[in-house]
C-alpha cells in the first residue's frame, strides 16, 4: 500500500501546480455560486464546486506526504538508526491507511452530492 502510494504521489508531484490551480478556481466558483448565483441548480454547483476542492485537497495531501523516498532500513547501521527508520514506516503506514479512509469519505460525500448514494 506504501509503494502504490508513494508512486502515484511521485507522478502527482510534477502536476502539482494544476491540481492548485483547480483548487483556486474551485475555491473561486463555490464563493461565486454562494455570493451570486440564484439559478435553480444552486445546491449542486455549490456542492459540485466543493467535492472538487476536497478531491484536490486530499490529491495534494498525498503528493505532500508520500512523495519522498521510503526509508529502507538497512542492518548495517546503529540499533538507534532502525528503531527510527521503523518508526517512520510504520507511521507512514497508518498515514497510507487514514488517507484511505479520507478518500473513501470524500468518494461517499461525491456520491451523495451527486445523489447517487443514500
Amino acid at each position: 500500500m506504501l509503494d502504490f502510494y508513494t508512486g502515484v504521489a511521485r507522478r502527482l508531484n510534477r502536476w502539482r501546480w494544476l491540481l492548485w490551480l483547480f483548487a483556486a478556481c474551485s475555491v473561486v466558483f463555490f464563493a461565486y455560486t454562494l455570493l451570486y448565483y440564484d439559478g435553480e441548480r444552486h445546491e449542486a454547483l455549490t456542492l459540485g464546486s466543493l467535492c472538487t476542492l476536497l478531491w484536490m485537497l486530499c490529491l495534494l495531501a498525498m503528493t505532500q506526504a508520500f512523495s519522498g523516498p521510503l526509508p529502507r532500513v538497512d542492518p548495517n547501521t546503529a540499533w538507534l538508526h532502525r528503531v527510527k527508520v521503523r518508526l517512520r514506516r510504520a507511521i507512514s503506514h497508518v498515514l497510507a491507511v487514514v488517507s484511505t479512509m479520507l478518500f473513501l469519505s470524500v468518494l461517499l460525500f461525491s456520491l451523495k452530492a451527486a445523489g447517487i448514494a443514500l
